[in-house]
């Protein structure tokens, strides 16, 4: 996020987003929006295996 977007989030619950979106690329974007499907990129940077076993002592898993 740009610095210029900090400190402001969407405080009524409604926004707006403009630009120079054709009909068809606009209304996948509201259906992604929607569904919560946006697709964003993602790094995983860390995984924990939590099956129990006499090993596994990590204070995450509890």
């Amino acid at each position: 996020m740009g610095p210029e977007f900090q400190g402001k989030g969407i405080a009524d619950g409604r926004a707006v987003i403009t630009g120079n979106f054709t009909l068809d690329a606009a209304n996948e974007l509201a259906t992604q929006l929607r569904t919560g499907t946006l697709p964003v990129p993602f790094e995983i940077v860390e995984t924990i295996d939590c099956r129990k076993s006499q090993t596994n002592k990590s204070e995450r898993c509890k």
